[in-house]
């Protein structure tokens, strides 16, 4: 009868897996809970990032919106100022004189803005709305204010017709009420694309 060979493990061995056992599944578990700790950190960093990419344009448009706001209200309620003055008020030729130059430094004033404005929003938006629409408001303004100074010529406001302009044909820019009346829509069309339209991305 055959004898029966038993092998039995060395104790060296026994003991070898009993501490690498733990070891090796306390590597995994811990290297697999700093890989979860990475990717949460990672996630909300990237969270934070969006944030305050988020937060920095709606900062950007609210300040281009106040820009514009500020710009053409000044003039716009100068340019009113003097008409009432001018047509609805017995005015001294003196003080109608004063009133002229203080209205001429803000045309001039508000135009320069106009213009950095201008170049503002076509550097930080891919669409054309919002320029055009401001470069609308700003050649209603410019008519506006060269029929108060009776200085509306022909040419002048066949430079600031159509489309790619005020927006009216000549014949609609010879009337005052039509012209106001196609600023307060343009300005309030401004302001709507200012905050709908996406901003440029810009590497930091």
């Amino acid at each position: 009868m055959p004898s029966t060979v038993f092998y039995v493990e060395p104790f060296w061995q026994k003991l070898l897996v009993a501490l690498i056992g733990p070891v090796l599944g306390t590597l995994i578990i811990g290297g697999f809970l700093a890989f979860i700790a990475r990717r949460a950190a990672e996630h909300r960093a990237d969270a934070k990032l969006k944030e305050e990419r988020l937060h920095g344009e709606n900062r950007l448009r609210f300040e281009l919106i106040s820009q514009m706001t500020e710009s053409a209200s000044a003039l716009y309620m100068a340019l009113q100022h003097f008409w009432r003055k001018k047509e609805r008020e017995s005015t001294p030729d003196d003080k109608l004189a004063e009133l002229r130059e203080a209205l001429d430094q803000q045309y001039r004033t508000s135009r320069v803005a106009g213009e950095v404005l201008e170049r503002k929003l076509e550097a930080y938006f891919p669409s054309a709305a919002p320029r055009a629409s401001w470069h609308a408001v700003m050649d209603l303004l410019t008519v506006c204010y060269f029929q108060l100074i009776g200085m509306a010529t022909p040419k002048l406001l066949e430079l600031n017709s159509g489309p790619e302009h005020s927006g009216l044909t000549v014949a609609q820019l010879a009337s005052r009420e039509v012209v106001l009346g196609a600023y307060r829509t343009r300005i309030a069309q401004a302001a709507r694309s200012v905050l709908e339209e996406p901003i440029r991305p810009f590497s930091s």
